[in-house]
């Protein structure tokens, strides 16, 4: 419950691509950001994306697998 699943492109200056199949043992809900509306919302509330960097906690860096 909870996991994030993703990769930490607001803090590297290279693109990656990567892929992940999600299987559940129950339902669950899957979110999805957008990379270009996120980088525009950390690019305009810079407290915001400090916050966001410090705090975010990825389950699974899809970047490394």
């Amino acid at each position: 419950k909870g996991d994030v699943f993703g990769d930490v492109f607001w803090k590297e200056t290279t693109l990656a691509h990567s892929c992940a199949n999600v299987r559940a043992l129950t339902y669950c809900d899957l979110h999805i950001i957008k990379r270009e509306a996120l980088l525009k919302v950390l690019d305009f509330y810079t407290a915001f994306a400090n916050s966001f960097s410090r705090n975010l906690i990825l389950t699974c860096n899809l970047r490394k697998r």
